[in-house]
């Protein structure tokens, strides 16, 4: 899978990344 993770977030209505690490 990609290193970014693509979710939605139904609390904001809106797409956000998720980064198992972060820089």
């Amino acid at each position: 899978m990609e290193e970014g993770r693509r979710l939605c977030d139904g609390r904001s209505g809106g797409w956000y990344w998720w980064r198992e690490e972060e820089v």
